[in-house]
C-alpha cells in the first residue's frame, strides 16, 4: 500500500492505513463486512470529487437517517482521509485536490465546506435524580444492600459493584473492572492507572475500561484515576474480598487469572443447565438489567424533557434506552447530585471525586503542583478530600438510618499482609504488554544499562555532540523529552552509542536544574546570597538517596527520569530494581558535583550583573548581558 499512487488508495484501504500508522480505533464501515463496502474499493478522492450535491460523498450522507449516523460518517470519513491527504501533499502539495478533502481538525472550515455542520440529536430524556425523596431512596439502598451483602445471591458481585459506584462516584464500568492492584487496600482508596490502545493494534487487544482513554478523553492525556474512599465503599470492598476468598470456585479462577497477569475483584458464579459452575466478571449491562427489577413505591428519577417520574432507574416502561441516560450509568449522577444538590460541596472537589480534575481545590494549584514538585503520592489525599467524601456517605446511611460500622464483619480489615490470596493486590507481571510497541527497545536500554554496555555518563558525551551540531540550541533540551523517546529504534540494536544517543533524550537537563532550583527554595537561601545555587546543589547532593521512597515513588522518578514507563521496572526483578536505582542515584550525584563548576561561572556573571555592563577579570574582560542575568536572576539558566 505504501508504494501505491494516494490518489489511487481506496477507502477501505485508506480507513487500514490511519488504523495502523495514526489511529488507535479501528474503522470497519468501509471493509467487507461494513454498512458502506460498496464504496470501499472506491478511490478515497474520488469520493470528494465533484460539486457539492453531486458527488459520491452525498450519495453516502444521505444514508445516514439520524444524528449519531450522520456524525459517525463524517468522523469515520475525516479521519480515513488523514493518511491520504498526507501522502498527497508531500508528493504534489500544490494538487487542487486538496481542497476537497476534509482536514484533521473536525473544526476547520474547510471540513465543515465539505460535510455540512454536525448535526444535534434531538434531546431525548434527560433524568434528574430526585434526592429531596428520602423514602423512596431508602427503599432503593435497602434493596441493594439485601441482595449485595448475600454471598449466595447469583447477583451479589452486580449489586456490590452497584453501591460502591454510587458511593465513590467513578463510572461504574470502573468499578465492575476494579483489579486488585487498583485498589489501595492498606489506604482506602482507588488508583487506576487509564490505558490506551496502541497505534496498529488490533480488535482484539484490551483495555482498561472505565477510566479516562488518554488523549482521546476532554484532558487531552492520560490522568490516572485517584480517589479516596469513603468509610462504606471501603468496607464493601473488602467485603467483596472476603467473600471471593471463601468460594473455592472464585479462588480457582482468580488463581488463573492471576496467571493471565489479572486480579479482578467484582466476579460472579453462574451454574448453568449443565450443573456446570462457571465465574466471570461482571459488565455493566448486567448491572443495569439488574436494576429493572429494583423498584420503589414513589419516584426516585424525573425525565426533565418530558416531566415523566419512575420508581426505578431502568424503568421497563422504557422502550427506547438509547436516548438519555439510564440504569447504571446513573450511579455517579446519584453520587454528584447528592454532593451538588444535598451537600453544596464545592465543584472543584466533586469534578476531583469524579476523576474529572487532577486537583480537588482543597489545597490550591500553584506553580510548583503545575510543574510537579508536589506530585500526589499514591492513596494520599487531605483532609478535604477525604470528608467530602465521607459527607456524601454519611447521607446515604442517614437515609437509610444505618452506619459503617453495622456492615456485616466491618471489624475484621483485610490488608495486603493478611489477605488469603497471596499476591492479589500485587501489579500485574504482565503489565508490560500492554505499554507502547516500544517497550522492547525500552526494555534494550534498561538491560544494556544493566549489563554495563552502556553507562548514563556516556549519555554527556552524546548530548555534547548533538548541542554542538545543532547551532541554534542554547541548552535545554525540549520538555517533551524527558517524558518520551524519540529514537528508539535505535535501541533495538543493542549498539552501546544508539543505546546513550537515546537515554541523552531521555535524561534533560531541565529535570536537574528544576529540581535545584525547589531545594534552594526549601533551604532558604536567598537569591544573591553567595553561590546560592551551588549551595543548593550540595544540598541536592546529600538528599537524592531512594531511602524513605515509597516503591511506586522510586519508580515513578527513576521512570519519569529515564523517560520510559513505570511497566518497564515492574517487570525487572528486586535485585534488578535496586541495580538500576544505584546506577541513576549514583549518575546524579556526578551530575551534581560536575554542575557545581558550572555553577561558578554562574556567580561570576551574577556579579557582573549588578556592575556595570563591562568589568575587567583576570582572564580579560566580560560583557554581561540584561537578557542574560535576568534568566540567571530566575532560575532558567
Amino acid at each position: 500500500m505504501a508504494e501505491l499512487d494516494p490518489l489511487k488508495i481506496t477507502l477501505d484501504e485508506a480507513a487500514k492505513l490511519y488504523t495502523k500508522e495514526i489511529g488507535t480505533t479501528t474503522i470497519s464501515a468501509f471493509g467487507e463486512k461494513g454498512k458502506f463496502k460498496k464504496y470501499g474499493k472506491m478511490p478515497l478522492v474520488k469520493i470528494f470529487e465533484g460539486n457539492v450535491g453531486s458527488r459520491v460523498l452525498d450519495e453516502m450522507l444521505a444514508t445516514a437517517d439520524t444524528a449519531g449516523k450522520f456524525n459517525s460518517l463524517i468522523d469515520n470519513l475525516r479521519l480515513a482521509t488523514k493518511p491520504v491527504r498526507r501522502l498527497i501533499t508531500q508528493s504534489d502539495s500544490t494538487n487542487p485536490i486538496l481542497g476537497k478533502l476534509p482536514e484533521a481538525d473536525a473544526g476547520s472550515e474547510l471540513t465543515k465546506t465539505i460535510f455540512g455542520e454536525r448535526k444535534v440529536a434531538e434531546e431525548g430524556a434527560k433524568v434528574a435524580i430526585l434526592t429531596n425523596n428520602k423514602a423512596g431512596w431508602k427503599e432503593f439502598f435497602d434493596q441493594i444492600d439485601a441482595i449485595a451483602d448475600d454471598p449466595k445471591h447469583p447477583k451479589q458481585a452486580l449489586a456490590n459493584a452497584l453501591r460502591i459506584s454510587y458511593y465513590s462516584g467513578p463510572r461504574p464500568g470502573l468499578i465492575a473492572g476494579l483489579q486488585g492492584s487498583e485498589y489501595l487496600v492498606d489506604q482506602g482508596a482507588i488508583y487506576v492507572q487509564p490505558q490506551t490502545k496502541q497505534v496498529g493494534a488490533g480488535d482484539n487487544q484490551e483495555t482498561r475500561k472505565g477510566a479516562s482513554k488518554g488523549t482521546t478523553s476532554f484532558k487531552k492525556k492520560a490522568v490516572p484515576y485517584t480517589v479516596p474512599l469513603g468509610e462504606n465503599a471501603h468496607a464493601y470492598l473488602q467485603q467483596q474480598l472476603k467473600i471471593n476468598a471463601n468460594d473455592p470456585d472464585i479462588v480457582k479462577y482468580l488463581a488463573e487469572q492471576k496467571k493471565l497477569g489479572k486480579s479482578p475483584i467484582f466476579v460472579q458464579k453462574t451454574i448453568g443447565k449443565d450443573g456446570k459452575v462457571k465465574v466471570s466478571p461482571i459488565e455493566t449491562p448486567a448491572m443495569t438489567a439488574m436494576l429493572s427489577d429494583i423498584t420503589t413505591s414513589t419516584p426516585i428519577i424525573v425525565d426533565n424533557i418530558s416531566g415523566d417520574t419512575y420508581n426505578s432507574l431502568n424503568p421497563k416502561e422504557i422502550k427506547n434506552k438509547q436516548v438519555g441516560k439510564w440504569g447504571s450509568a446513573l450511579t455517579r449522577n446519584i453520587h454528584g447530585t447528592i454532593a451538588k444538590r444535598q451537600l453544596n460541596i464545592d465543584k472543584d472537589l466533586i469534578d476531583f471525586l469524579h476523576g474529572r480534575s487532577e486537583t480537588s481545590g482543597t489545597e490550591g494549584r500553584g506553580q510548583t503542583e503545575k510543574l510537579g514538585y508536589a506530585l500526589r503520592p499514591r492513596g494520599e489525599f487531605s483532609q478535604g478530600e477525604r470528608d467530602g467524601q465521607q459527607l456524601i456517605g454519611n447521607w446515604i446511611n442517614g437515609v437509610q438510618e444505618k452506619s459503617a460500622v453495622e456492615i456485616p464483619d466491618v471489624q475484621n480489615k483485610v490488608s495486603k499482609a493478611n489477605y488469603a490470596l497471596e499476591g492479589f493486590f500485587d501489579p500485574p507481571e504482565s503489565s508490560s504488554t500492554s505499554v507502547a510497541s516500544t517497550t522492547d527497545g525500552r526494555s534494550n536500554f534498561i538491560q544494556n544499562l544493566l549489563d554495563g554496555k552502556v553507562e548514563l555518563s556516556d549519555m554527556d558525551k552524546i548530548r555534547e555532540k548533538r548541542r554542538l551540531a545543532n547551532k541554534s540550541g542554547g541548552g535545554k533540551l525540549n520538555a517533551g523529552i524527558i517524558g518520551g523517546v524519540s529514537a528508539v529504534s535505535g535501541l533495538m540494536s543493542g549498539d552501546a552509542e544508539a543505546s546513550a544517543d537515546v537515554g541523552t533524550q531521555m535524561i534533560a537537563e531541565e529535570v536537574l536544574e528544576r529540581g535545584t532550583i525547589e531545594m534552594l527554595k526549601k533551604a532558604g537561601l536567598a537569591a544573591r546570597s553567595a553561590n546560592p545555587v551551588g549551595a543548593g546543589l550540595t544540598i541536592a547532593a546529600s538528599t537524592v538517596s531512594t531511602i524513605g521512597e515509597q516503591a511506586f515513588e522510586k519508580e515513578d522518578r527513576v521512570a519519569k527520569q529515564l523517560g520510559i514507563s513505570r511497566n518497564d521496572i515492574l517487570g525487572l526483578s528486586k535485585e534488578q530494581k535496586e541495580k538500576l536505582y544505584g546506577l541513576v542515584d549514583q549518575d546524579n550525584r556526578n551530575k551534581l558535583s560536575k554542575e557545581q563548576e558550572k555553577i561558578s561561572l554562574g556567580e561570576q556573571m551574577r556579579s557582573l550583573s549588578s556592575a556595570p555592563a563591562t568589568r575587567s577579570l583576570d582572564s580579560g574582560v566580560i560583557e554581561t548581558d540584561p537578557a542574560i542575568d535576568e534568566m540567571l536572576m530566575s532560575g532558567q539558566i
